[in-house]
């Protein structure tokens, strides 16, 4: 008779409940993926915590399902490209992404249009909406500010916000970009972050903001925040692990839970991905991808994801993105970088 080791028949079996519960909307729902998701981002902050690596072997050990679930992890880490965290990225400007609607017709006038924009927008930075603010942080590189109240703010890439404090109160104003706070408790002065028309207000709490001058995220590490846009209607009352996507446009809400882990995966230069649309992980590299990105496939856009990426090198992470559904990159000079799918 023939037998197997246990790991290679631990990899069958693996495989095999693979094929029937690895889509990425059914992943999202899994809390043995999100708590291996949660292990694996402990584990990359703190690498020689010898105490943590017993810990994450025990919780795998405890159930099946646990192991299944971390082994996946460990594969999907693999084929989306693990760098060293210590890779340096240069200054690089940021990358707006262009998404052109199917009613326009006929390439020539598509590229015309994409090459102006990628002259315009080399230009642009020096013309309008420069770095701004009392602080600021360039394309590529994340920031680390203590405001005058003792509170610590982590600024990402190609972001800037400006700040003013007085005896009754701490308002900070996010000009673009993404920041995460934590707050020092002050009954006496709320702290409130302002993003458009929209407020979050605080007295002692760590959370992330992301505005991109219409949709307004919000995420709660721990503590609590209140959001409101009176102009929308909008009052939202967060606890840890809440997250709220605002269209400030529309007034469109959308209220998830997320591990409080995977909320500042972005400040360890990682981009978590939980059945997450392409559109909106692409739009998350922009502000670490070189020149224009553009994305011409509004069907590909909508491509679910699920993944684990590498920030220090968005090239690589773009690419594994795009792959696993026909996808391809294309660049064009420094300035230019086309998604598509294969022909």
């Amino acid at each position: 008779m023939m037998t197997i080791d246990a790991t290679l028949a631990a990899r069958f079996a693996d495989e095999a409940l693979a094929m029937e519960d690895s889509r990425p909307d059914r992943l999202a729902e899994d809390p043995s993926w999100q708590a291996a998701l949660d292990w694996h981002l402990r584990l990359q902050a703190a690498p020689e915590d010898a105490a943590l690596k017993r810990a994450c072997a025990a919780w795998q050990a405890e159930d099946a399902r646990h192991a299944r679930a971390w082994r996946r992890l460990q594969r999907v880490w693999r084929l989306t490209g693990e760098l060293p965290a210590t890779q340096a990225v240069p200054d690089q400007p940021a990358a707006p992404v262009l998404r052109f609607p199917r009613r326009f017709q006929g390439r020539r006038a598509v590229w015309g249009g994409a090459l102006a924009a990628c002259l315009c927008l080399a230009l642009l930075p020096l013309l309008i909406d420069g770095p701004g603010g009392d602080f600021s942080s360039p394309p590529g590189q994340v920031s680390e500010l203590t405001l005058e109240d003792g509170s610590q703010v982590t600024l990402d890439g190609d972001s800037a916000l400006a700040s003013r404090f007085d005896d009754t109160g701490r308002r900070v104003q996010l000009l673009r970009g993404r920041a995460y706070f934590q707050v020092v408790a002050d009954q006496g002065r709320p702290f409130t972050v302002e993003a458009g028309s929209s407020r979050v207000v605080v007295t002692g709490t760590a959370f992330n903001v992301r505005w991109n001058k219409r949709q307004l995220e919000v995420a709660v590490e721990h503590g609590s925040v209140e959001v409101a846009d009176p102009g929308l209607g909008q009052r939202s009352v967060l606890k840890p692990g809440d997250r709220l996507q605002l269209d400030q446009a529309d007034g469109n809400a959308r209220r998830t839970r997320q591990p409080a882990a995977q909320m500042g995966a972005w400040r360890k230069g990682l981009l978590v991905a939980n059945g997450t649309p392409l559109a909106e992980l692409v739009e998350a590299l922009e502000s670490r991808q070189r020149g224009v990105i553009l994305l011409d496939d509004e069907q590909l856009g909508r491509q679910q994801v699920t993944g684990v990426f590498d920030l220090n090198d968005p090239r690589q992470a773009l690419q594994a993105m795009v792959a696993p559904h026909g996808g391809r990159i294309k660049t064009y000079g420094p300035w230019l970088t086309r998604i598509s799918r294969e022909p």
